[in-house]
């Protein structure tokens, strides 16, 4: 099927992840301009992607990086893939580490965004946060929930602010996806347990969120906005 993606410059973040790669891939392949930011080096040699090692723990160093940016203003659709899951209890955490779950996975995209609306030929017009299908269900780590659970408020508020720009917003929730971060996170008894409980009994892959990725950013999509979509082979929630 061929893809009809409007994007032409389109940022990413947590650009290093297994999510990402197939999604970035896909992309490029259209010529599509794409800024990914992570504290991964990337594997992508394209003279079309441009990478920014950063940690979006550290919001002083995000704002530098921003400021390296000369193109902010072209960047038409964000999509922020970047966020850490610690799979700590409530006794392990201390507030520097809160802290750093929520710059990650929700605070950074806000000085993102803020930053490229702040543009006055900014031609942003699609917006999707990635967020988790533990932010309805709950889960072990309450840090980690409560971030995604932020991440849906925002991602709800800007539908309502931006529209009148003229800016789609939308979230997506994975359930349990096979990549390196739940692998790592995630034991393989935890994993076949979650595995029992959805529909598809099956674990994701990054393809089913990439696809749906980029799906948002066609034509096709522009009627849905405002959602939040839940990828997660029909978990009960």
């Amino acid at each position: 099927m061929k893809i009809n993606i409007e994007s032409r410059c389109v940022l990413v973040t947590g650009s290093s992840g297994d999510i990402a790669l197939p999604f970035i891939s896909s992309l490029l392949k259209e010529n599509i301009k794409v800024i990914g930011l992570d504290k991964v080096p990337s594997k992508i040699d394209n003279p079309l992607y441009v990478h920014k090692t950063v940690d979006l723990s550290k919001l002083e160093q995000l704002e530098h990086m921003l400021n390296d940016i000369p193109d902010l203003g072209s960047i038409d659709s964000v999509i922020h893939l970047s966020g850490i899951y610690l799979n700590k209890s409530l006794e392990w955490y201390r507030p520097a580490t809160i802290e750093a779950v929520f710059a990650i996975n929700v605070i950074s995209i806000m000085e993102i965004l803020q930053r490229i609306l702040s543009d006055t030929s900014s031609a942003l017009n699609n917006v999707i946060l990635v967020s988790s299908t533990g932010a309805t269900t709950g889960s072990r780590d309450p840090a980690y929930a409560a971030s995604k659970s932020a991440i849906n408020g925002l991602g709800k508020s800007l539908s309502r602010s931006l529209s009148s720009r003229g800016i789609r917003v939308n979230i997506v929730s994975p359930g349990i996806i096979d990549t390196q971060m739940s692998r790592h996170a995630q034991s393989d008894f935890q994993i076949q347990e979650h595995v029992k409980e959805t529909l598809s009994k099956r674990i994701g892959y990054a393809t089913d969120i990439s696809n749906f990725l980029l799906f948002l950013l066609t034509k096709e999509s522009e009627y849905l906005s405002a959602q939040n979509i839940h990828i997660n082979g029909g978990l009960t929630i």
